[in-house]
């Protein structure tokens, strides 16, 4: 009986031996990370010029929005002041929101490029950071 426990657990000890996992190098090559550190820059910089865009557009919504409502509230007919209010917030909405859009769509695709290029670096890396694009989504 103790031949048969000692067996078994031999017998487990020699299976689970040469079973490693292939990404178990802990270790990576000096191209492979900085072919992660071009394509973090490819990410960012991407982002970063996205931004550039959505600020000056932001901005100009809000210049654009400030002229309408001032106009509006220099109209003395209130069905007529009314209206241009109107308009002038709906107007500024749909450019903040058009604006961000193209933001959104900028940022996801820099995100998807990335992974695409560490996965192109070498897959095993995409373990080292699990930061997803939801960390930008508050931009």
């Amino acid at each position: 009986m103790i031949t048969r426990i000692v067996t078994a657990f031999a017998l487990a000890a020699v299976l689970a031996l040469p079973v490693a996992p292939a990404f178990a190098q802990t270790t990576a090559s000096t191209d492979d990370l900085a072919c992660v550190q071009a394509a973090v820059e490819k990410r960012d910089g991407a982002i970063i010029a996205a931004w550039d865009v959505l600020s000056p557009a932001i901005r100009s919504a809000l210049v654009t929005r400030q002229q309408a409502l001032v106009a509006a509230w220099g109209i003395n007919n209130r069905k007529e002041r009314r209206a241009a209010i109107k308009v002038a917030w709906r107007t500024f909405r749909a450019s903040v929101k058009s604006a961000r859009a193209t933001f959104r769509i900028s940022r996801i695709s820099a995100w998807k490029t990335w992974r695409d290029d560490v996965k192109a670096c070498r897959p095993e890396l995409l373990s080292d950071d699990r930061t997803s694009a939801s960390v930008d989504a508050e931009l």
